[in-house]
């Protein structure tokens, strides 16, 4: 999923481990819009993104 939204937007993310890099995502998205989709994967995934600079985020796993 994160190699399709390179395709729209010029920002690296970051996994914060790799159970993140191993989640299974389904589903109709739009890439066109990836902050849409981070956000969709903080909700359905249990995820928090992390904006470490201007074109850098981390997605690691939301505080329980």
């Amino acid at each position: 999923l994160l190699e399709q939204l390179k395709r729209y937007w010029r920002v690296h993310i970051i996994m914060g481990d790799t159970e993140i890099a191993q989640l299974t995502v389904s589903g109709v998205l739009q890439l066109d819009t990836p902050r849409s989709v981070l956000r969709a994967l903080e909700l359905s995934h249990g995820l928090q993104v992390v904006e470490l600079g201007p074109n850098t985020m981390q997605l690691l796993k939301a505080p329980q």
